[in-house]
């Protein structure tokens, strides 16, 4: 994906035109990038947008990264309240607006008071509401479902007809579906930018609307003989990409599973609820309500795991190393021929 028509690509420019410094794009792939800042490396996350409650996870996030290159937050907008916190927390950032707080090595800018573009697309945009996300998904997931007809994608995917075209309208008004001829000569674009907007939101939307509970297990070898699928259950994150290929050993468990099993599930599973605010280093099982099960990716079916770009979201989402190289080796493996441009 080019970082001319990424969130890094336009902060950094932004960030040259405001601040009048020189500023070239290392990487622009999220959810990690890098910036050079006057010759100064400057490592980041990339966030579609910032939320005043979402600040501490960010900052935890952004421990994982090497603190030499000095982490910072990559977005569209940081309004002034969460600005201040930020500051607070002594957290650098950059927004596609002109307004960042940068401290590394040398360099300090600090500027303010820019405001974006008032936008009615963005304001009516429905692209990537509730229906949307599930539109996105199947469209990723199967090349070439955007020419079907609204009735036929209403059916695949059990999204109403109306809100199927709702959606469908945000997408081309974004850029991401072109038309091409007559009748339904439509077609995605942007794939792999419209991946990292939906996996961004899904993370930060969409998944935490479907968390049932939190539990724990002793044993972290409990999922290789366990068929989830008995409980009406699919695994996801850590486990699921062990399924599609070798994986140093799951410590964090995901399923989502159907909440009228989850019973049935924690006895036969011996999984206990974890109370307050207690976490496991190891062991911790988080079970989800299903998300989308009828839609996999095409010729990847596999009974027992969510879809691939689910497994891929919830690994770069994490806080480990090695679940970022397990996410890249599955993209590579089994993502990559589904957002590669011809």
């Amino acid at each position: 994906m080019s970082s001319e028509y990424s969130i890094v690509g336009r902060a950094a420019r932004a960030l040259s035109t405001a601040a009048g410094v020189e500023v070239a794009v290392v990487n622009s792939q999220p959810p990690v990038a890098e910036i050079k800042v006057n010759g100064e490396l400057l490592q980041g996350l990339v966030f579609n947008n910032v939320r005043a409650g979402g600040v501490d996870a960010i900052l935890s996030r952004l421990k994982s990264l090497d603190p030499v290159m000095g982490g910072a937050i990559f977005t569209d907008y940081i309004n002034p309240n969460i600005r201040d916190t930020l500051l607070r927390k002594h957290i650098n950032y950059i927004d596609c607006c002109g307004n960042c707080h940068i401290h590394i090595s040398n360099i300090f800018i600090s500027i303010g008071g820019n405001k974006p573009e008032t936008s009615p697309i963005a304001e009516t945009n429905k692209a990537f509401e509730s229906a949307g996300m599930k539109l996105i998904l199947a469209l990723l997931s199967r090349p070439g479902l955007e020419k079907h007809s609204y009735r036929d994608l209403s059916s695949i995917t059990g999204i109403s007809v109306g809100a199927i075209g709702n959606a469908m309208t945000g997408l081309i008004n974004l850029g991401f579906i072109q038309h091409v001829g007559m009748d339904n000569g439509r077609y995605l674009t942007s794939k792999e930018k419209l991946l990292t907007r939906w996996m961004n939101t899904y993370i930060e939307k969409v998944r935490p609307k479907l968390l049932i509970g939190t539990f724990s297990t002793n044993d972290l070898d409990w999922w290789k003989d366990f068929d989830l699928t008995l409980f009406h259950g699919r695994w996801g994150g850590e486990v699921g990409v062990a399924k599609y290929r070798a994986y140093l050993g799951p410590a964090a468990f995901t399923v989502y599973m159907e909440e009228a099993y989850l019973y049935k599930l924690l006895s036969a599973a011996r999984l206990r609820k974890i109370e307050g605010c207690a976490q496991p280093l190891d062991g911790q099982v988080d079970i989800y309500k299903p998300y989308m099960p009828q839609i996999m990716l095409q010729n990847e079916e596999q009974s027992d795991v969510v879809n691939p770009l689910i497994i891929y979201a919830e690994l770069m989402a994490s806080d480990d190393s090695r679940n970022h190289e397990a996410a890249q080796d599955l993209y590579d493996e089994v993502l990559y021929k589904y957002f590669h441009e011809d």
